[in-house]
């Protein structure tokens, strides 16, 4: 049907029709009437007449979103208009159609800059071969703003391969397309991306160019630290090079501490994030650059998640969340919203932190970025968590895993066994983990808190002797964890084995550790939820025989979760209720916990909490039969 069209014009049409389409299909199936116009060098009126004879013979339309905008109707017609021009009288078009693209765009490419190199990319000459070599990388960098990766490695690969083939690349140059290229690779969910940026920045490093070293550290980011319980080494020393290059004062330097305190949140003191942070946050506030002050505000969120600054934490996540709202940054306003989502669990403000992921997941749905939705998708698994939907925490966490897996994050198998730990432990099954735990915690040295899950599974299989011995190897290192984001889960994961093993030695001093905490919620960043430590200490108070003690905890964790519908906790709370009222056996105290424990029996076989319906149900038994 096209190329009877195209036969119908080539006989009853005039033959200059079948010029200026020649030069349409030069310029793509989709032209612009102006354009067509100045590359054909032919008047509107005479270029009108003609293409309303192609129109009138089917062979291109007119578009009615854009006015002066025809589109070819059949790919097949512009491809064989396209092929039956010569070769050197296909240059030469090419360079017409780029020469008069130049002169609409006045030297302001915007989006046509793909355009402009993929014809001036046909010329012999070495000085146009070098113009569509820098339109690429410009075509690049507007799909990279727009956060178009796909198109941007594609532009990028393009002007590496032209420079390389038509022998007109420098290592200036070279750098700057594979920062680029780099770039698009993250944003995709390449794992190339980290290969491809550390060259570019020892390339640059080699040559003495410290601004081009600070874009390819700074572009070496996937949003948080590189991988869990470790810091990547090589990225590291990237950054601390550029820092020693980079005078006192400047912006980039307050960028390059930002990301330098991400990548050290593990591994090191409190004391020396906190010393990155104040440098960086002096720096940004002096040279007023808000979008530094917010990237540095997010990369202090996980690297400082500690308990002793939850308050200030609340205070710098709200800061940081409403300056991305006013930038319009939709990257750096995911991460506000994420990191405010995060300290507002550890608050215990379920509302506040549910307002901040629907914030996220709008943003996940626009940008479609394969590490956002990775990201979200673990922390919305411990969301349900929270929520006490196993399934759904379930089927989060494998969903998590697998995007995690396709764009090739370090940590995303490690992130996925930690989640499913948590949920077996809710349905009373973590001791089948226990090998698996095990192996996690030899290949994870610097996440220790990886023990203290061991122990709990140990405690939950009844295995009470290897929790003892975990517990105390725990308490030969005077009870030590890393000063991490890490470290309140692992200790209430230590509180729930002393629990289980009812050992006072331990839960003394795990009670006075964590007693400072109180009104907070254990929560290992996005993965899992310890719930409120109001409930462990009351556990513990319980072991301790401090029944006062522990009835106020207890009180304050069931009220919390009663509050924001955390359900799991809620039947843990009733179950550890039932069980300090027995043990206190005070006047009333019986009945009372009659109540609690028959509120968690039934919530617990509704929802699936192995363990706790049957302690509850064994209690209740006792009852019966006593």
């Amino acid at each position: 049907m096209a190329l009877s069209q195209l036969n119908r014009l080539r006989i009853f049409v005039n033959p200059a029709a079948l010029i200026l389409l020649r030069m349409a299909a030069v310029i793509g199936r989709d032209f612009d009437f102006d354009l067509l116009g100045r590359s054909a060098g032919m008047d509107d009126g005479d270029l009108i007449d003609l293409l309303d004879q192609a129109s009138e013979a089917g062979l291109i339309r007119e578009l009615s979103s854009s006015a002066g905008r025809y589109h070819f109707t059949h790919a097949l017609i512009q491809h064989v208009l396209y092929e039956e021009i010569g070769p050197a009288r296909r240059v030469v078009a090419h360079r017409q159609v780029a020469v008069a693209l130049e002169d609409l765009c006045r030297n302001r490419p915007g989006l046509r800059a793909a355009e402009l190199a993929r014809h001036w990319c046909h010329s012999p000459r070495n000085e146009d071969v070098e113009k569509a070599v820098r339109y690429a990388y410009e075509a690049g960098c507007s799909a990279l703003n727009a956060l178009a990766p796909a198109d941007a490695m594609r532009q990028f690969q393009f002007a590496t391969a032209l420079a390389h083939d038509h022998g007109v690349s420098d290592r200036v140059l070279e750098i700057d397309l594979a920062i680029g290229l780099g770039t698009a690779q993250r944003q995709a969910g390449n794992p190339a991306y980290r290969t491809t940026l550390l060259a570019a920045g020892d390339l640059a490093a080699n040559l003495g160019d410290t601004e081009r070293l600070v874009r390819a550290a700074l572009a070496n980011d996937r949003g948080w630290h590189s991988t869990s319980g470790a810091a990547d080494a090589e990225k590291v020393a990237q950054l601390e090079l550029a820092l020693q290059r980079l005078p006192p004062g400047v912006v980039d330097r307050a960028r390059v501490l930002g990301l330098l305190l991400s990548e050290l949140a593990f591994g090191t003191t409190l004391e020396h994030r906190r010393a990155l942070s104040e440098e960086a946050l002096a720096i940004a506030r002096d040279c007023a650059d808000e979008a530094t002050l917010v990237r540095i505000q997010n990369q202090m969120a996980f690297s400082l998640a500690v308990p002793s600054l939850v308050k200030q934490s609340l205070e710098w996540t709200a800061d940081a969340l409403a300056r991305a709202q006013r930038l319009g940054d939709p990257l750096q306003l995911y991460f506000a919203a994420m990191y405010r989502a995060t300290a507002a669990v550890r608050a215990c403000d379920i509302v506040e932190a549910d307002r901040c992921y629907a914030i996220a997941q709008e943003l996940v749905r626009k940008l479609s970025l394969p590490l956002l939705q990775w990201e979200y998708t673990f922390h919305m698994s411990k969301r349900a968590q929270i929520a006490g939907d196993l399934a759904e925490a379930e089927k989060l966490a494998q969903q998590a895993a697998v995007i995690g897996a396709e764009c090739g994050q370090p940590d995303a198998q490690m992130c996925c066994g930690v989640q499913f730990a948590a949920i077996n432990w809710m349905r009373g099954s973590m001791g089948a983990m226990a090998p698996m735990l095990q192996a996690m915690a030899d290949a994870n040295p610097g996440l220790p808190t990886i023990r203290a899950s061991l122990a709990m599974a140990y405690a939950q299989a009844r295995r009470l002797d290897d929790a003892e011995r975990i517990l105390a190897e725990f308490a030969a290192s005077n009870y030590s964890l890393p000063q991490d984001a890490t470290w309140l889960n692992g200790m209430t994961e230590y509180a729930v084995a002393a629990v289980a093993c009812e050992d006072r030695r331990y839960a003394q001093a795990l009670s006075d550790i964590l007693a400072p905490w109180s009104t907070q919620f254990s929560s290992a960043g996005g993965l899992t939820a310890e719930g409120p430590v109001a409930l462990h200490l009351g556990a513990l108070a319980t072991v301790l025989g401090r029944y006062d003690d522990a009835e106020t905890h207890l009180i304050a964790a069931a009220e919390t979760c009663e509050r924001h519908a955390i359900t799991f906790y809620s039947a843990l709370a009733d179950l550890r209720m039932g069980q300090m009222l027995i043990a206190r056996d005070n006047e009333g105290d019986e009945q009372a916990a009659l109540i609690v424990l028959r509120k968690a029996a039934v919530t617990a076989k509704a929802k699936g909490f192995g363990e706790i319906e049957n302690e509850a149900t064994a209690l209740l038994g006792a009852f019966a039969t006593g």
